[in-house]
């Protein structure tokens, strides 16, 4: 069942009004975002969190892991793994903005609201589909609304911002993404191995062992490992480590205002010049070119 207009028109506004300038917009809610694009020119990055966006107006593509995906008003996507991701608006002008709220998952919350749900089978279901595009229902678009609702009250958001956000992860576990989520967090499987491995890395991806240590870590052959890393997150280890590095490496440049080589540096790269080829293959441009465009 699609999102009634009404109540996506009353997403759009809210967010609209809380976020009237083109940015990102971290709010008073743990996780909870509000995006505005006015052009199609920015791309953004994320070097990866479990999330659940809705898009109450506009268009966007993702490419999530080795994953693209379209999705429009009134659609969902969901996330089921922190896999590094790279987006961008389709189709939004200052006349008719992408309006969009994204919602970080907590996969402990997941993990308890599964168990109480679907008890001894709450570790069950389709692992390979980590990333979901589905229309959701009545409720679950209501809950968006009244969250971003929140926004007005600093004492709501403090007091009702976890009741309604829990709401949010019951109702997605009931939705089309839920049998992904359960998979994503089930203890005891070779998914919640790759996922202790996903978690070492982005803590420590710009010192990391070998790819052999890392399949050691995770209790399994380098081919086996290789095979489950690939079915979870569509890349191969070695490019979620590059694709990592170079998200977080573009978030330096442009925050911190640092040089390529330092950022190449405090990524993991050993070599400049090779930061600056994959900078280049991947987002089709240098990083200085970039830098001077924003």
């Amino acid at each position: 069942m699609q999102v009634p207009g009404t109540q996506l028109a009353l997403i759009a506004h809210q967010i609209a009004r809380h976020n009237p300038r083109p940015q990102i917009l971290r709010t008073a809610i743990p996780g909870l975002s509000l995006y505005r694009r006015e052009s199609d020119e920015t791309i953004d990055t994320d070097s990866g969190q479990m999330m659940v966006s809705l898009i109450a107006q506009g268009a966007k593509s993702t490419r999530i892991g080795g994953t693209e995906k379209l999705y429009r008003a009134g659609e969902c996507l969901a996330c089921a793994l922190a896999v590094p991701a790279i987006f961008h608006t389709v189709g939004a002008s200052s006349e008719a903005p992408f309006l969009s709220v994204s919602m970080r998952i907590d996969p402990a919350i997941v993990t308890d609201l599964a168990g109480g749900l679907f008890g001894a089978g709450a570790a069950s279901g389709d692992a390979g589909q980590t990333v979901s595009v589905f229309e959701p229902d009545a409720d679950l678009s209501d809950a968006f609304l009244r969250l971003v609702k929140l926004l007005d009250s600093e004492q709501d958001c403090r007091v009702l911002g976890p009741l309604v956000t829990r709401e949010i992860h019951y109702r997605l576990l009931l939705s089309p993404c839920g049998a992904a989520l359960r998979a994503g967090v089930a203890a005891g499987t070779a998914n919640s191995s790759i996922l202790g491995v996903i978690a070492r890395i982005k803590r420590t991806y710009a010192d990391l062992p070998a790819m052999d240590d890392l399949a050691r870590e995770a209790h399994m052959s380098p081919s086996v490992f290789r095979r489950q890393f690939h079915v979870l997150t569509g890349l191969s280890p070695l490019q979620f480590v590059r694709r990592l590095r170079l998200f977080e490496a573009q978030r330096r440049l442009f925050s911190e205002g640092i040089g390529v080589s330092q950022a190449a540096f405090a990524v993991g790269y050993s070599s400049p010049g090779q930061f600056i080829r994959d900078y280049r293959a991947f987002f089709g441009s240098t990083p200085l070119q970039d830098a001077r465009s924003r």
